[in-house]
């Protein structure tokens, strides 16, 4: 017999709303800024504080949590007190009032992963969870659809390319998303959460259906490569789950990509299969003719050229938000060696800057003592998925950490919020797990 009922849905609609704003709403730029995301995070924070503090019998009970769940909850913690210090480092290096702002989110996040855990130990139940995702999976689909929508908007009425829609290409007031890649991180839990809604039975195989195709034509719309990988990785994973209904829904979108098939997505594909050109050169030690992503490669010689400076930095790096003044230097270099044009620096309130890509800005600002400990996390995220009992197959979710990385490698996501939930244990995975009792 399935555990609650319907009138137990309204406990989590606040929840699920400010979950669902802070997951989409970090991919909005407006005129280069969003906060959004960081807004709507401390509102949920000061809520989940405050219901904590109504329950002070709940507070010190015991919740029941298994080993490995402890085990990722301790690795997040050490990885954010890390970055605190590291933002610590920053600002003695580079110090300047933007960097306040992140004192208060780096203590915030580990704050809301406690005291999310309190609530949602108390509020869940067997069925209840299905009912929370369900929620959260409809708002961010309604999104996605914004998304899609935005676009063919002004393609058909404007003429206007949807690479113009982000403000990474034009300043203007139309420009609301960052880059495609920053903006696919809005499909991983989307399509994460449309295969825990089917896999129970909340969801059917004709939507599921659909938001695959969504995720396929926004890719061809926005010519992205992070996201038809995303659709592929999750392909692969029903394949290897062996579901003919899922397989179902491969074949489904091999029509569809035959169907809309023209010149126009012939050439995405052609894009898509010679990614790395310069990178393949480069390994093989063969002339470069190629500068097919160029970019990317150059920023992660550049970011560990950066860090050689001395063995300090090497452990611990340049502190946190400096990223893109500590690489400056290095950056021209990289682009000088290989003959190509670099791009211009800026000057902002951090000083002289050049921007750049997650994991290279990562490295950068926390060195490989701060990769660690984020390698370690995201294993022990994945572990509890394989070594618990989940209400959907944990090869998804090993796949949805796979590609946050891949998006990391791709884009700087980390003033991104959504980037930050997928790292919270009692955000992101313990609404996974199919009870609250340890093992």
């Amino acid at each position: 017999m399935i555990e609650g009922s319907y009138k137990n849905q309204s406990k989590f609609n606040l929840y699920s709303i400010l979950i669902s704003v802070i997951f989409v709403s970090g991919s909005l730029r407006f005129y280069g800024i969003s906060l959004i995301d960081e807004i709507f995070f401390l509102i949920l924070l000061i809520l989940m504080l405050e219901y904590r503090d109504k329950n002070l019998a709940f507070r010190f009970s015991n919740l029941h949590i298994n080993q490995h769940f402890k085990r990722a909850n301790n690795s997040f913690n050490i990885l954010f007190y890390y970055l605190f210090f590291s933002l610590m480092l920053g600002l003695y290096y580079n110090p300047y009032f933007g960097k306040i702002r992140w004192a208060v989110i780096l203590v915030s996040l580990v704050l809301v992963n406690k005291s999310t855990l309190f609530y949602l130990h108390d509020k869940l139940n067997n069925y209840s969870r299905v009912i929370l995702l369900k929620k959260i999976h409809k708002y961010i689909l309604y999104f996605s659809i914004f998304y899609v929508l935005y676009a063919l908007f002004f393609k058909l009425f404007f003429q206007l390319d949807p690479g113009y829609l982000q403000s990474a290409q034009v300043e203007a007031w139309y420009a609301i998303w960052g880059t495609t890649a920053y903006s696919a991180i809005i499909f991983l839990p989307l399509i994460l959460y449309s295969k825990v809604l089917f896999v129970n039975k909340a969801l059917s195989l004709n939507k599921l259906i659909f938001v695959y195709l969504l995720l396929f034509y926004a890719s061809i719309l926005f010519d992205s490569r992070t996201m038809l990988i995303i659709l592929l990785t999750y392909l692969v994973i029903d394949i290897y789950q062996s579901n003919f209904r899922t397989l179902f829904v491969l074949i489904i979108s091999v029509i569809a990509l035959i169907v809309v098939g023209n010149y126009e997505q012939i050439a995405f594909i052609e894009s898509f299969l010679s990614s790395g050109g310069f990178l393949w050169q480069l390994i093989n030690n063969e002339p470069i003719t190629s500068v097919r992503d160029f970019d990317r490669v150059a920023h992660y010689i550049a970011a560990f050229n950066t860090i050689n400076h001395s063995v300090f930095e090497i452990i611990f790096g340049t502190g946190f938000l400096n990223a893109g003044l500590s690489i400056v230097e290095e950056y021209h270099n990289v682009y000088q060696q290989y003959g190509v044009p670099s791009s211009d620096a800026r000057i902002n309130m951090s000083g002289i800057t050049i921007g750049t890509f997650g994991l290279s800005a990562f490295i950068i600002e926390n060195g490989w003592l701060g990769l660690l400990l984020f390698v370690t996390h995201i294993y022990n995220m994945c572990v509890l998925a394989i070594k618990e009992k989940l209400i959907v197959p944990s090869s998804y979710v090993v796949a949805t950490y796979f590609l946050l990385i891949l998006i990391i490698f791709s884009i700087y996501i980390n003033d991104n919020m959504a980037f930050y939930l997928m790292l919270i244990p009692s955000i992101f995975i313990y609404p996974l797990l199919r009870n609250n009792k340890a093992k």
